[in-house]
């Protein structure tokens, strides 16, 4: 989702700083909501780039707020079938297992494999993904051996 008018935020990130982009993508966020319009795909590309940044640099209330708000104008722009309304639910469902809440993290990647098996496929990578990360947050529930089997599955 990334696009070229964010490049020097995304090698500062894959540089490790995590800082730097996040106010480079707040910044593009705020230009692009105010040139394009919230609705443009650069600008939910941006607010896309933003919550992952936030997430991986630990802020993960303010990255679940960015993505929730992704997921609904995903939903109101793209409908809940369409493959990026379906990755920004991932997204969701990891970030709240580590924000500590891997029971909800199961039950949203519950949910979500239902969908992506229905719209994708049982063989599409993003539901590979997902089936690896419920699998992951079983494992934080102690569910130790259905996490193995999962885990083999995959």
């Amino acid at each position: 989702m990334i696009d070229g008018d964010d490049s020097e935020a995304l090698w500062r990130g894959e540089e490790g700083d995590s800082r730097a982009p996040i106010s480079e993508y707040e910044s593009t966020l705020a230009d692009r909501q105010r040139r394009l319009g919230p609705d443009h795909p650069d600008t939910l590309t941006a607010l896309n780039n933003l919550a992952s940044y936030r997430a991986e640099g630990g802020d993960l209330r303010s990255a679940m707020i960015a993505y929730e708000t992704l997921r609904d104008d995903c939903l109101r722009l793209l409908g809940p079938n369409h493959p990026h309304t379906l990755r920004v639910r991932n997204d969701i469902a990891y970030t709240v297992g580590e924000a500590g809440d891997p029971r909800r993290a199961v039950r949203e990647y519950e949910e979500l494999l239902d969908d992506l098996r229905r719209v994708l496929g049982p063989d599409h990578p993003n539901t590979l993904r997902s089936r690896n990360n419920l699998a992951y947050w079983r494992g934080h529930l102690d569910e130790t051996r259905a996490a193995i089997a999962a885990f083999e599955d995959v």
